[in-house]
């Protein structure tokens, strides 16, 4: 059963898992880029961190508030958290989308297509379509009529749901729960999510969504998909825009 109470930051000492939702989210009606929230979710964190580390540097955090990839690297660097000890849900719920699309495009289970949604929770996140596969089958988005528009939705229906409902909520709070089962039962599943960047693909100095091993550590591992001339591409232009 779950225990559902206020409580102080002094409560996170003995905490396991951690994950942050504060902060002010897009509402209908205003624009549909994440960064718009920027400064007032900069100094939510920092105060959110700032307390949390009085009492645990133990912790793994997940990251939910948005812009999600940059308050991951503040809260990271900024105070010096253990890099491996906090993520972003990242594009985990933009790939699970993307999956659900192409198994119903190919009349599949989601679950047998192997599809990642990369780089930033937004505008600049990416597919690196040479390593798309259904059961191990390459599948060629190039050759589909409808590739930009599957491209685009999957960027695009997040915010939709904005507009349409007023916020997300179950789709964000199942990648929450992905991850803390994964970490709790010790999966080691790997999954995309906001990492900062050690030097993968000889970048650093931004955080972004690549496939990690999630268990009872955290990220045990950052993997590099190999990515063709497309996929180079689009990932510096995620990098450069975080970088910005």
């Amino acid at each position: 059963n779950a225990d559902i109470r206020v409580g102080g930051y002094e409560e996170c000492a003995e905490a396991q898992i951690i994950v942050i939702t504060a902060g002010p989210s897009i509402q209908p009606g205003n624009s549909r880029d994440r960064m718009v929230l920027l400064e007032k979710n900069v100094s939510v964190m920092n105060d959110i961190i700032e307390q949390i580390t009085r009492y645990t540097r133990e912790a793994i955090i997940i990251v939910v508030s948005n812009p999600l990839d940059i308050l991951t690297y503040i809260a990271q660097k900024k105070f010096n958290y253990p890099a491996n000890k906090i993520f972003g849900t990242g594009t985990l719920l933009d790939t699970a989308r993307f999956n659900k699309m192409l198994g119903d495009l190919c009349g599949v289970d989601a679950k047998n297509v192997t599809g990642f949604v990369l780089g930033e929770h937004g505008s600049t996140s990416f597919i690196p379509r040479n390593t798309v596969n259904i059961v191990g089958v390459p599948f060629d988005l190039e050759e589909q009529p409808d590739k930009e528009k599957l491209l685009h939705d999957t960027k695009v229906i997040g915010l939709d749901i904005v507009e349409l409902k007023g916020y997300p909520s179950s789709g964000v709070a199942l990648s929450a729960c992905r991850l803390i089962g994964s970490i709790v039962r010790n999966e080691k599943s790997v999954v995309p999510v906001s990492t900062v960047l050690s030097g993968q693909y000889g970048m650093t100095g931004v955080a972004m969504s690549l496939p990690c091993v999630i268990s009872k550590n955290g990220i045990d591992r950052v993997l590099e998909l190999p990515l063709d001339e497309n996929g180079k591409k689009d990932l510096e232009n995620c990098y450069e825009h975080l970088r910005t």
